[in-house]
């Protein structure tokens, strides 16, 4: 069984042996697509996004796969080659229920 001995101001809680530090869950995230371009030379599809759950939250572009998630810039990724045309929009789903949908550019 787990016994909390004490939560001190700066929310981490200890025990003899062990501890931990908690933190605001989101329930719902909020997902922003930032970019959505399908390049024809390259026949590639690139899409970028950004949730308010990261880095916790798993991001997919229906259809492709999973994004990449860059700590660095804050920005989830995914790039898919042979993508043989646009395929006119993009939706973006999280496992946090969160999503977004958008219209792909299409770029030389």
């Amino acid at each position: 069984y787990w016994r909390i001995d004490e939560v001190n101001a700066q929310v981490v809680t200890t025990g003899p042996d062990w501890s931990f530090t908690t933190r605001d869950l989101v329930t719902v995230d909020t997902v922003t697509i930032t970019k959505a371009e399908w390049r024809r030379k390259r026949n590639r599809l690139i899409v970028e996004a950004t949730s308010n759950g990261a880095p916790d939250a798993i991001l997919s572009v229906a259809g492709y796969g999973q994004m990449s998630y860059n700590a660095n810039k804050n920005v989830y990724t995914l790039q898919q080659g042979s993508v043989t045309s646009n395929p006119g929009s993009v939706l973006v789903e999280s496992n946090l229920e969160g999503s977004d949908n958008s219209s792909v550019v299409t770029r030389n």
